[in-house]
């Protein structure tokens, strides 16, 4: 029978804000299987791969799955259907279209506690092309992921805010880090400059 692996970008879900054409995964079967695809699916197949067909929305389908049937050459029908594929609610930083212009206003608005369509799996925050001078805290977040799309950087303000003290010295962070588990950056350059100022790339606690 064919079998069905999602790319490692997408193990955890597909975000709202994947690109249409983008590879999400593979499938395998025996060479010369005709390949059947089911029809009401977001995902088309060109050859092995699985490919996002149509936009994806959070508030109107949470999750997402398709079904393929394999036929040999001896006429031989076996059938897979994929796991249920989470589509994670993103809030969008930066370029056309996003909800939010810094990375600060989009994790206050994920960490809300008062708002209805949480997710028990986690928030997922994408951070498109851009520098962002701020600093950046995450307090009181469970399962938060912070994603660098393109090339993206958070630099250090002009005015900096003390987070704490280390060896008689004000320590400063960039992105701070606290009462929280399970946060995630990926794809996202800390540089705190060269400016003299003493800057971390991130600070707080995060077991």
């Amino acid at each position: 029978p064919p079998s069905f692996s999602l790319a490692a970008d997408f193990e955890k879900g597909i975000g709202e804000g994947v690109p249409v054409g983008t590879v999400i995964g593979t499938l395998t079967t025996e060479a010369g299987a005709q390949l059947v695809f089911s029809e009401d699916t977001p995902f088309r197949l060109e050859g092995q791969s699985v490919i996002l067909d149509q936009p994806l929305d959070f508030e109107q389908v949470p999750q997402v799955t398709f079904s393929v049937s394999a036929v040999d050459a001896a006429g031989n029908v076996s059938h897979v259907t994929s796991p249920e594929i989470l589509v994670l609610n993103e809030f969008l930083v930066g370029g056309a279209g996003s909800e939010f212009g810094t990375i600060g206003a989009a994790v206050t608005a994920a960490t809300n506690t008062e708002r209805t369509d949480k997710r028990s799996d986690g928030e997922h925050i994408v951070i498109r092309d851009g520098v962002y001078r701020e600093q950046v805290v995450v307090d009181q977040a469970d399962n938060l992921s912070l994603v660098g799309q393109g090339s993206v950087e958070i630099g250090a303000p002009e005015i900096l805010v003390k987070t704490g003290t280390a060896d008689a010295r004000d320590h400063v962070a960039l992105v701070q880090v606290m009462n929280s588990q399970n946060v995630s950056i990926s794809g996202i350059n800390i540089d705190g400059g060269q400016d003299g100022r003493n800057v971390s790339s991130v600070g707080g606690n995060n077991p």
